[in-house]
């Protein structure tokens, strides 16, 4: 039987369960979680991929279904059957080989067998169980809630409105956003810079990425990179 009721904001609940114990406020908070990240994944401000993974660290195995796209190939082989029209036997080989090779729709297939499907593309299953660090009391799950949310509204999917996100903040009785500031982080690298240039010959493509090099970089791009130290941060304004 359900905690709470649908709809049920967790400021609202609280007040309603002042006497309730520690278990039974942590179950009622998840499902609240629960409740509101399945409303975001309905409105498409969030998808159930990422508002999973984010119920899975808050401890919520309840998770949210939803239908992906993927992609899956499997070697095939069998008797290809298609129906040409040409001249002679020549033009008709000739066009049934071009067909086949542009994967063109063709008439039949028979004593096909595939091997086994190996998926290319697509969200992986989740697991349905809960992170091992996932807080175990209602101060510690709030205080994470407020994180994801914060970080969610940064750097996305989609939290990018500020009152709609104040409002979910206020629900579970948590400080509003602050005003953003601006830092810079910066992250001292080992890598390779990589310009592409257009030139004769291997001599004139050095001299002109030499220009660029020493025009402060200009046309370079960081192709590898691997981390040296810790990064530091800067409040710009």
């Amino acid at each position: 039987m359900p905690i709470t009721m649908p709809g049920d904001t967790w400021t609202e609940w609280s007040n309603d369960n002042p006497d309730a114990d520690d278990a039974d406020k942590l179950a009622a908070l998840r499902e609240i979680i629960g409740y509101t990240a399945r409303k975001y994944v309905s409105s498409d401000d969030c998808t159930a991929e990422w508002a999973n993974k984010k119920l899975t660290k808050l401890g919520i195995t309840d998770l949210i279904a939803a239908r992906n796209t993927y992609t899956l190939e499997a070697p095939m082989s069998g008797v290809m059957k298609m129906q040409v029209t040409a001249v002679d036997r020549a033009e008709a080989l000739a066009t049934f080989q071009a067909r086949a090779a542009a994967s063109s729709a063709f008439s039949i297939v028979s004593a096909a067998t595939a091997g086994d499907p190996e998926f290319t593309a697509g969200p992986e299953d989740p697991t349905g169980a809960a992170h091992p660090d996932a807080p175990t009391t209602v101060g510690a799950t709030l205080d994470m809630l407020r994180e994801i949310i914060m970080l969610g509204n940064i750097a996305g999917p989609r939290f990018d409105c500020v009152s709609g996100v104040n409002y979910v903040l206020a629900s579970f009785g948590l400080a509003l956003l602050p005003l953003r500031r601006e830092f810079a982080v910066h992250r001292p690298v080992e890598g390779v810079m990589v310009t592409v240039v257009e030139a004769y010959d291997q001599a004139s493509a050095e001299r002109v990425a030499g220009w660029r090099w020493e025009n402060a970089r200009s046309g370079y791009e960081l192709s590898e990179a691997s981390a040296t130290g810790d990064p530091t941060v800067t409040a710009k304004s």
